[in-house]
């Protein structure tokens, strides 16, 4: 009777090149921002060998589908603690930029596009804030005939309280 077949969710090309980088790290030393992600990386490769290497060992339907399932966590890991470890953030920082990008594509760029046209025509000019005349800018001067402004003043009297109730209307 022939053996049951089903399909292994190895990766393997995702950890060959997890691995590849770690070396390439390990030879370019500067590269590295924080150690300890890159030893997490490192850490999370070692438990991909050895869960591949159980796989192998208990090819049973149930145990491959939970190790297939646990090698890819970890290759998530992996990956993640090697964008961090090479880029110098930490998680949070990760998440609040792909927080923005997500808003980002969700709403569009936050800055106007500037549009080029394809023929040879030239664009519209722009009117700048320095081209628009006096007429349209309201400018306020403060009269600082007081020696010492930065103290507050109470005022002499105080406010005449209104008596009754609160007017609702």
């Amino acid at each position: 009777m022939d053996a049951p077949k089903f399909l292994i969710p190895s990766l393997e090309g995702v950890t060959v090149a997890i691995v590849a980088f770690l070396l390439v790290c390990l030879a370019l030393p500067h590269l590295i921002k924080n150690k300890t992600h890159w030893y997490v990386a490192f850490f999370s490769v070692l438990c991909i060998i050895l869960l591949q290497t159980a796989t192998m060992m208990f090819a049973h339907t149930g145990v491959v589908v939970v190790f297939g399932a646990l090698t890819g966590f970890l290759q998530v890991i992996a990956l993640i603690m090697l964008v961090l470890a090479v880029g110098g953030l930490s998680p949070r920082e990760l998440g609040a930029d792909m927080l923005k990008t997500i808003e980002v594509i969700r709403r569009g760029e936050e800055k106007k596009q500037v549009i080029v046209p394809l023929t040879r025509e030239q664009p519209a000019e722009r009117v700048r804030t320095s081209d628009i005349g006096d007429d349209a800018r309201t400018v306020f001067k403060i009269d600082e005939s007081d020696d010492d402004v930065s103290i507050p003043r109470k005022p002499s009297t105080p406010p005449d309280e209104p008596k009754g109730p609160i007017p609702l209307g």
